[in-house]
Protein backbone atom coordinates (compact mmCIF):
# COMPACT_ATOMS: atom_id res chain seq x y z
CA UNK A 1 0.00 0.00 0.00
CA UNK A 2 1.50 3.58 -0.90
CA UNK A 3 0.88 6.36 1.67
CA UNK A 4 -0.30 9.65 0.28
CA UNK A 5 2.90 12.00 -0.26
CA UNK A 6 2.47 14.48 2.32
CA UNK A 7 2.23 18.15 0.95
CA UNK A 8 2.10 21.67 2.61
CA UNK A 9 -1.76 21.27 1.69
CA UNK A 10 -2.44 18.07 3.53
CA UNK A 11 -0.14 18.84 6.48
CA UNK A 12 -2.21 21.89 7.38
CA UNK A 13 -5.36 19.65 6.73
CA UNK A 14 -4.32 17.57 9.62
CA UNK A 15 -3.36 20.04 12.29
CA UNK A 16 -6.38 21.78 11.62
CA UNK A 17 -8.66 18.87 11.63
CA UNK A 18 -5.98 17.79 15.07
CA UNK A 19 -7.24 21.34 16.29
CA UNK A 20 -10.86 21.14 15.81
CA UNK A 21 -11.28 17.85 17.13
CA UNK A 22 -9.20 17.97 19.95
CA UNK A 23 -10.07 19.62 23.00
CA UNK A 24 -6.18 21.89 23.18
CA UNK A 25 -6.44 25.13 25.00
CA UNK A 26 -5.58 28.65 23.41
CA UNK A 27 -2.63 30.26 25.09
CA UNK A 28 -3.68 33.74 26.70
CA UNK A 29 -1.22 35.56 24.41
CA UNK A 30 -3.78 34.11 21.46
CA UNK A 31 -6.36 35.05 23.27
CA UNK A 32 -5.54 38.33 23.41
CA UNK A 33 -4.42 39.06 19.76
CA UNK A 34 -7.61 36.77 18.47
CA UNK A 35 -10.03 38.91 20.16
CA UNK A 36 -9.06 42.32 18.97
CA UNK A 37 -10.78 43.91 15.52
CA UNK A 38 -6.97 43.29 14.16
CA UNK A 39 -6.66 40.16 14.93
CA UNK A 40 -10.41 39.37 13.94
CA UNK A 41 -9.86 40.74 10.55
CA UNK A 42 -6.25 38.97 9.84
CA UNK A 43 -7.98 35.49 10.47
CA UNK A 44 -11.51 36.43 8.03
CA UNK A 45 -9.13 37.65 5.22
CA UNK A 46 -7.41 34.12 6.11
CA UNK A 47 -9.91 32.15 5.82
CA UNK A 48 -11.09 34.03 2.54
CA UNK A 49 -8.37 33.54 0.65
CA UNK A 50 -7.57 29.82 1.59
CA UNK A 51 -11.72 29.45 0.94
CA UNK A 52 -10.84 31.06 -2.44
CA UNK A 53 -7.19 29.23 -3.11
CA UNK A 54 -8.55 25.81 -1.85
CA UNK A 55 -12.12 25.13 -0.99
CA UNK A 56 -11.99 22.44 1.28
CA UNK A 57 -8.76 23.29 3.32
CA UNK A 58 -10.77 26.40 3.34
CA UNK A 59 -14.43 25.28 4.49
CA UNK A 60 -12.04 23.36 7.21
CA UNK A 61 -10.03 26.54 8.09
CA UNK A 62 -13.31 28.47 8.65
CA UNK A 63 -14.43 25.71 11.46
CA UNK A 64 -10.88 26.11 12.48
CA UNK A 65 -11.69 29.89 12.98
CA UNK A 66 -14.40 29.44 14.86
CA UNK A 67 -13.75 27.27 16.96
CA UNK A 68 -10.90 29.34 17.77
CA UNK A 69 -13.38 32.39 18.71
CA UNK A 70 -15.56 30.11 20.78
CA UNK A 71 -12.47 28.90 22.83
CA UNK A 72 -10.90 32.64 23.27
CA UNK A 73 -14.16 33.89 24.04
CA UNK A 74 -14.36 36.06 20.97
CA UNK A 75 -18.13 34.36 20.33
CA UNK A 76 -20.82 36.10 22.59
CA UNK A 77 -24.47 34.95 22.97
CA UNK A 78 -27.11 36.52 24.67
CA UNK A 79 -26.89 34.58 28.39
CA UNK A 80 -23.19 36.48 28.05
CA UNK A 81 -25.17 39.44 28.05
CA UNK A 82 -28.37 38.59 30.23
CA UNK A 83 -27.93 39.63 33.71
CA UNK A 84 -28.35 36.88 36.55
CA UNK A 85 -30.74 37.29 39.35
CA UNK A 86 -28.21 37.45 41.96
CA UNK A 87 -26.59 40.71 40.13
CA UNK A 88 -29.72 42.12 39.30
CA UNK A 89 -30.72 42.29 43.80
CA UNK A 90 -27.24 43.85 44.18
CA UNK A 91 -28.17 46.86 41.34
CA UNK A 92 -31.84 47.09 42.96
CA UNK A 93 -30.82 46.99 46.55
CA UNK A 94 -28.42 50.27 45.46
CA UNK A 95 -31.00 51.67 44.10
CA UNK A 96 -33.92 51.22 46.87
CA UNK A 97 -31.80 52.86 49.78
CA UNK A 98 -32.69 55.40 50.67
CA UNK A 99 -33.66 57.24 53.77
CA UNK A 100 -37.15 57.26 55.35
CA UNK A 101 -39.45 59.73 54.26
CA UNK A 102 -42.01 62.20 55.55
CA UNK A 103 -44.45 60.04 54.29
CA UNK A 104 -43.36 57.06 55.93
CA UNK A 105 -42.65 58.49 59.61
CA UNK A 106 -46.31 60.25 59.88
CA UNK A 107 -47.77 56.73 58.83
CA UNK A 108 -45.49 54.99 61.54
CA UNK A 109 -46.38 57.15 64.11
CA UNK A 110 -50.49 57.47 63.59
CA UNK A 111 -52.37 55.91 65.95
CA UNK A 112 -53.36 52.95 64.91
CA UNK A 113 -57.30 52.08 63.60
CA UNK A 114 -60.03 50.16 65.93
CA UNK A 115 -61.75 47.22 64.43
CA UNK A 116 -64.78 48.39 66.87
CA UNK A 117 -68.58 47.46 65.29
CA UNK A 118 -70.07 50.51 64.67
CA UNK A 119 -73.62 51.02 65.91
CA UNK A 120 -76.88 50.95 63.64
CA UNK A 121 -77.84 54.92 62.61
CA UNK A 122 -79.85 56.71 63.70
CA UNK A 123 -81.81 58.27 61.09
CA UNK A 124 -84.06 57.11 58.00
CA UNK A 125 -83.19 57.73 54.38
CA UNK A 126 -85.74 59.09 52.32
CA UNK A 127 -86.26 58.49 49.16
CA UNK A 128 -86.54 61.39 46.67
CA UNK A 129 -89.30 61.66 44.25
CA UNK A 130 -89.28 58.66 41.32
CA UNK A 131 -91.09 60.74 39.17
CA UNK A 132 -93.19 57.73 38.16
CA UNK A 133 -90.35 55.32 37.76
CA UNK A 134 -90.04 51.54 39.07
CA UNK A 135 -87.42 50.49 41.43
CA UNK A 136 -84.94 48.08 39.96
Amino acid sequence: MKLPKLSLHNLVLVLLVVFIVSDVSVPNEVSKFVNTLHGSALLLLVCLYVLYTSPVLGVVTLVAVFELLRRTGGLRTAQDFIPSEEKKSEELEVINDFPVTLEEEVVANMVPMTNEKLSAPSYQPLLQDLHHSSQV
